[in-house]
């Protein structure tokens, strides 16, 4: 009985092009089983059914399919957020946020909840490697890191603050909190004095009806 559940498990997959480009677009980023079960609410139990998947989407982009070890980037280590770390990942939020809402996003344990947000984070991410001209092999933040970026934000680990000198948003976490903008320090922008605040005089009339003036006058 298990198997002929997972056979129909594979089954539906097959049956589904909308489903199945949508996996093959995150094998093509990552290949790391856990965070692919997550991004596409496969229950547990499957891991073989979908590294075989894996291995077939692999097999046909002539990719080595060598499944990812160890811990994936963990938002929670301050160590790895260094300037240029927390430069692409505010340019990767910023290209999320600014493309158009899916509606719900996450639940409470920050899983997605809606293949229109799986498909705006792949579209943000391939508008990154483009931009940079890089390979997903190549780039500075990998699909795994900006995912779970996205994810501190949506949970309150990390905030999206403003620079109130380029007028950058960059993403700030509470792990590692800095005051310094990724976006200036990176691109070594000169910090810039704050324009003085113009005050009105005592002896400012202006405003006043112009009968008034003129009795001031």
């Amino acid at each position: 009985m298990k198997k002929l559940t997972k056979a129909l498990i594979l089954s539906q997959w097959a049956a589904d092009p909308a489903t199945m480009t949508r996996l093959e677009q995150i094998v093509l980023l990552t290949q790391r089983t856990d965070l692919i079960k997550q991004l596409m609410l496969i229950e547990d139990g499957f891991e073989g059914q979908l590294r075989i998947q894996i291995k077939v989407i692999c097999d046909k982009h002539n990719i080595p399919y060598v499944p990812p070890r160890g811990r994936t980037g963990d938002t929670k280590n301050p160590k790895q957020f260094y300037g240029r770390v927390r430069f692409d990942i505010s340019v990767l939020l910023g290209l999320f946020l600014n493309s158009n809402d899916g509606g719900v996003v996450s639940s409470k344990e920050g899983r997605l909840l809606s293949t229109d947000v799986l498909d705006r984070l792949i579209f943000a991410y391939h508008r990154y490697l483009q931009l940079h001209r890089v390979t997903s092999a190549q780039a500075t933040v990998n699909f795994e890191l900006f995912v779970k970026s996205w994810q501190a934000v949506q949970m309150g680990e990390a905030v999206m603050a403003n620079c109130t000198n380029c007028g950058s948003t960059y993403v700030n976490f509470r792990s590692a909190m800095v005051h310094q903008c990724p976006v200036c320090t990176s691109l070594n922008l000169a910090m810039l004095q704050r324009p003085a605040v113009i005050r009105r005089s005592s002896q400012d009339d202006f405003g006043l009806p112009i009968g008034q003036k003129i009795r001031n006058s």
